[in-house]
């Protein structure tokens, strides 16, 4: 929102776009100018306003998943889109032949996706009185699971832990913080948490059907990248002593 302000203020057009978490901040083999754009909460507000108004909530909210795409390549098609929109209003949003109105969109379908699976394959664990659970995601969907997990476990206190970014969301039944965080190894589930693991475990293997186990359709849909964090073990179907394993 904030570079969105200063290049209409200042009628410029960036010819790239760096951000200092990906390590832009330190390139110093680039022949042209740099400018540096710190953030200012009440510039990003004012702007995020002043856009409401020109454009539909569905585009902020696919701008605003497509950032946590972590696709390096969309911040520039941010930027135009944005751009575009606040020149044209609504009407460019109808426009799917833009490139780069269509790689926003293509962003945020994979961040919504990347959410939308996290949101049944998020396994917490009791480890004394707080419920812990580690993901892997390839899009930044900390801030979204927390959302969601601080309305459906509003009782709780739990801790989301995003192992790839080192950080983690905590909720302490009353609100929700996002923080560093990198534990040399997870805290140790209590043992009444172990024994509903077993529990969950025998129930996953004794309502499997082996004849009508599909592995294709079974990757397709839980990828085996999201394995290694679930309680059960999707892919080895033990409901028999010799069922097979998905290698």
């Amino acid at each position: 929102m904030c570079l969105v302000y200063r290049t209409a203020r200042d009628k410029s057009v960036p010819d790239e776009i760096l951000r200092s978490d990906r390590g832009g901040g330190v390139r110093q083999e680039l022949l042209f100018e740099t400018t540096k754009i710190d953030n200012d909460a009440q510039v990003a507000e004012a702007t995020a306003a002043a856009l409401k108004k020109r454009v539909s909530s569905r585009l902020l909210s696919d701008v605003w998943f497509a950032l946590l795409s972590c696709d390096g390549n969309v911040d520039m098609a941010l930027w135009h889109t944005l751009e575009r929109v606040w020149t044209l209003g609504k009407r460019a949003e109808a426009d799917l032949a833009d490139g780069y109105a269509s790689a926003v969109r293509k962003a945020a379908l994979r961040t919504g996706g990347e959410y939308n699976k996290y949101l049944g394959l998020v396994r917490f664990k009791d480890v004394g009185g707080l419920f812990y659970a580690e993901l892997e995601p390839d899009c930044d969907v900390l801030t979204l699971l927390a959302d969601h997990f601080s309305a459906r476990l509003p009782d709780q206190g739990w801790v989301l832990h995003d192992l790839r970014r080192k950080k983690a969301a905590v909720y302490d039944t009353t609100k929700w913080v996002v923080a560093d965080m990198d534990l040399p190894q997870a805290p140790p589930s209590t043992e009444r948490e172990r024994e509903f693991q077993a529990l969950w475990r025998e129930f996953y293997r004794s309502t499997t059907t082996l004849q009508r186990l599909n592995y294709k359709t079974q990757r397709g849909h839980m990828p085996k990248k999201y394995w290694k964090h679930l309680v059960e073990t999707p892919g080895m179907s033990s409901a028999r002593p010799d069922a097979p394993v998905i290698k």
